[in-house]
C-alpha cells in the first residue's frame, strides 16, 4: 500500500479554518513530475482513500478541504471515504489536475516552507 500526505484545511468547532494533514492510501494511477524541478516531489493521483485527518493541534477531524477545492467545490476529504479526481497525465506539469500528495511528511513540510 502506497501512502501519501496532503495538507488540507478543516473547520474547528468554532468554524475557524485550521491547517491539517490528511494521510491517504493511494489507490489510483500516480504521476511523478520531473524531480529536478524542486527539492521535493509533489505527486498526484486520481484516486485515494482518506485514512486520517490530523490537525496541527493534534486533534482528529472527520472532514477537510483544500484551498483549490474551496474555489471549485468538488473535492472533499472524509475519513474512510475514497476521493476521486480527473488526472493530468503529462508529468511535465507540476500544478495540474489530480489529488496532489507527498510520499513523506518531511517532503510535505519542505514544500510548505518554500511557499
Amino acid at each position: 500500500m502506497e501512502k501519501g500526505y496532503k495538507f488540507i484545511f478543516v473547520l474547528d468547532e468554532k468554524k475557524i479554518v485550521r491547517k491539517a494533514v490528511a494521510t491517504l492510501e493511494i489507490l489510483g494511477q500516480v504521476i511523478v513530475p520531473d524531480p529536478g524541478l524542486h527539492d521535493y516531489i509533489k505527486k498526484r493521483t486520481n484516486k485515494a482513500r482518506v485514512i486520517s485527518i490530523i490537525g496541527k493541534n493534534k486533534k482528529e477531524y472527520k472532514t477537510g478541504f483544500s484551498i483549490y477545492d474551496i474555489m471549485r467545490d468538488h473535492l472533499k476529504y472524509k475519513v474512510g471515504r475514497i476521493v476521486k479526481s480527473k488526472l493530468e497525465t503529462n508529468w511535465l506539469y507540476v500544478c495540474a489536475e489530480g489529488i496532489h500528495f507527498f510520499s513523506t511528511k518531511s517532503e510535505l513540510n519542505r514544500f510548505w516552507q518554500n511557499l
